[in-house]
């Protein structure tokens, strides 16, 4: 569920809530609120905060590469929870457009494949790292050439 206002011709809101119900890990419920401001024609800022939750899929837990319960203290995958945060900010004038947004990620029981041991897999296994954070800047750069229109 989402709701978007508009409460003056520069400032823009959004809110999405979502309620997850898992069989197998219960109910997660999560969230973005995110905020957009124009500061001129040309230039906008954007922020965002927000929660995540995803479950294993069944392919992680049931195939060859997933923990193998029956070996000694091995554990079942966990879903990942996580809490991110992004700002950025937006140029654009005629056909150009220039984004560039930072983000922070902190995820709790993050799946990975990682080393063998702990699946049957003499490949890699997939498991959980119990604390992670990806953090960066992203640009984006985009040009039209007006070609075909």
């Amino acid at each position: 569920m989402g709701h978007i206002a508009r409460w003056t011709p520069a400032l823009q809101t959004q809110l999405h809530v979502r309620a997850d119900d898992d069989s197998e890990f219960g109910v997660a419920n999560t969230g973005t609120a995110a905020v957009g401001y124009a500061v001129s024609p040309n230039l906008r800022l954007m922020g965002s905060v927000g929660t995540a939750f995803r479950a294993p899929t069944l392919y992680q837990r049931g195939s060859v590469y997933g923990p193998d319960l029956s070996k000694p203290g091995v554990a079942a995958l966990q879903p990942e929870r996580g809490q991110n945060l992004e700002l950025g900010l937006r140029f654009s004038q005629e056909a150009l457009s220039v984004t560039a947004t930072a983000y922070r990620n902190r995820i709790t029981e993050l799946i990975v494949f990682g080393q063998a041991g702990a699946c049957s897999s003499e490949f890699g296994c997939y498991e959980n790292v119990a604390r992670a954070r990806l953090q960066g800047l992203h640009v984006d750069a985009q040009y039209g050439l007006g070609i075909g229109s």
